[in-house]
């Protein structure tokens, strides 16, 4: 989850994240902001700044900085390459897009060429193996014709990052 570590609410000279984002979860944040203003992404001056990551690079390049502390975002600056309206844009689509209404769960099959006879479930992740049901897709060609992942994974309404957080999920998972 997203928490302030600055009292400022959309000062662009401090914590640029709002109080109203207190449960949007960092690596939903993430991902829009890698999609919105790039990446990779850099640590400038690692040794001395650990937590503190740039996208999208560091430096004179860097938009915005993000602040971690336990793997949460706690603070997103202004960088040398800030730009306000851009910032607007992606303040107004986590306000209009990503908080609004209920979470959705989405689900991703992958295929195998080895039959699936038991099945098998993450409790923290979500995952879980199993044969496929009836109505599961089949792959058209090839040796894979067997599905044998589904994985669940939040998406929200309008957001561009539902179907990249599902591809990393998947991913993560079986690579």
């Amino acid at each position: 989850m997203v928490q302030r570590e600055t009292p400022e609410i959309g000062s662009y000279d401090g914590n640029l994240l709002r109080e109203t984002w207190a449960n949007l979860d960092s690596q939903e944040l993430k991902l829009l902001l890698e999609k919105r203003i790039g990446g990779p992404g850099q640590f400038d001056g690692r040794d001395v700044n650990p937590n503190k990551f740039y996208l999208p690079l560091a430096r004179a390049s860097g938009r915005v900085a993000l602040t971690y502390r336990n793997k949460n975002i706690v603070a997103v600056e202004p960088g040398a390459a800030f730009d306000a309206a851009e910032w607007q844009k992606i303040a107004d689509e986590i306000e209009s897009a990503i908080l609004v209404g209920p979470p959705k769960v989405g689900r991703e099959y992958s295929f195998s060429s080895f039959r699936v006879p038991g099945s098998w479930r993450g409790v923290r992740s979500g995952v879980q193996i199993l044969p496929p049901s009836p109505q599961a897709p089949r792959a058209p060609t090839g040796r894979s014709t067997r599905s044998f992942l589904s994985f669940r994974s939040p998406a929200r309404p309008t957001t561009t990052c539902g179907r990249s957080r599902t591809i990393a999920g998947g991913a993560s998972i079986v690579g």
